[in-house]
């Protein structure tokens, strides 16, 4: 007899900018209707970003799908009370990130902040927090890693608020922003987008227009693909094509976001704004935030590693049902 084995669920953080948190949320309810695999419950919204308790599965599908977030942490430590350099180190040291998520022979380096407090600077909290991590190491196995300020293995984040201490863990490598198709060299011959990819998917996200595509492509997908439809063409200006929407609601039209036009069309009144329009189409078109040319951060870590896989096949299925 087969026995399913219960998954351990962890705390994962999506990072976002000011007045993204909720934009953000509902994007993680979403990939929670869509993957229940994930196991993703409890979504609370945060100062900055949104926290949920989910599978270790679901850092695939949070780095994968989400567009407002800058970044997508591992919690390690949450509101731990602290009140002397001791205590700082002693709850790096009892976090768990020896022999569970980092090793020995990997670099690091630490993403700290201060707020609340004036006894206690940033650069004095984060050699605390280095000293923890070396002492950890040596107290284990008689050695400590190195410090690399470019490019580490593993990015430690440390925040002390009003005497309580986080930490956390990166997953995502390179900020999520990054999604490939926009030239990164800077240069005379080169110009910069006016603002981050995350950012225009989070305007988009609070013009309605996420909710938009998502309505629009479960239509396509429980309607026109499933039963062999034609392809996808609005029954009238304003409405959904779909027929199990038509029974699900007695107006079709309540079911579009409130500042979308009626032709499902978007307007950008806006110069350079270039990356506003190719979120509009990524996300309307349903492509993931892939970023095929580097390894994501949770394949560094010890305890996500084997998660790899999962990724690689996950982008390629999801790379499949783009409309």
């Amino acid at each position: 007899m087969k026995v399913a084995m219960i998954e351990r669920k962890y705390v994962f953080v999506a990072l976002t900018a000011k007045g993204l948190g909720e934009a953000c949320k509902l994007e993680i309810e979403q990939i929670a209707r869509q993957f229940p695999e994930a196991g993703i419950d409890n979504i609370q919204a945060r100062s900055s970003g949104v926290a949920c308790r989910a599978n270790p599965a679901a850092v695939v599908y949070l780095n994968l799908l989400l567009r407002t977030a800058s970044r997508i942490l591992l919690e390690l430590v949450a509101g731990k009370t602290v009140s002397g350099d001791d205590e700082v180190r002693s709850v790096v040291m009892t976090s768990g990130l020896v022999g569970n998520w980092m090793d020995i022979h990997q670099s690091f380096s630490i993403d700290a902040a201060v707020r609340g407090m004036t006894d206690l600077s940033q650069r004095y909290f984060t050699l605390l927090v280095k000293d923890g991590v070396c002492d950890a190491f040596r107290e284990a196995q008689g050695d400590r890693p190195s410090v690399a300020r470019d490019r580490p293995d593993i990015q430690i984040f440390a925040l002390c608020n009003e005497g309580r201490m986080w930490l956390s863990l990166d997953t995502s490598g390179d900020s999520l922003h990054q999604r490939g198709y926009r030239n990164s060299a800077t240069g005379h011959n080169s110009h910069e987008a006016p603002m981050k990819e995350n950012l225009a998917a989070g305007i988009l996200a609070l013009a309605g227009w996420q909710e938009f595509c998502w309505y629009t492509q479960e239509a396509i997908r429980s309607d026109t693909l499933a039963q062999s439809h034609p392809p996808f063409r609005w029954e009238r200006p304003g409405t959904l094509p779909s027929k199990s929407v038509a029974n699900n609601t007695a107006d079709p039209l309540r079911r579009i976001p409130a500042g979308i036009n009626a032709s499902g069309a978007i307007e950008i009144p806006m110069c350079g704004s270039g990356t506003l329009a190719i979120e509009a189409a990524r996300m309307l078109a349903d492509i993931p935030t892939t970023r095929p040319w580097q390894s994501w951060g949770f394949s560094r870590l010890a305890g996500l590693a084997h998660l790899q896989g999962m990724f690689e096949a996950t982008d390629s299925i999801l790379a499949q049902r783009v409309l």
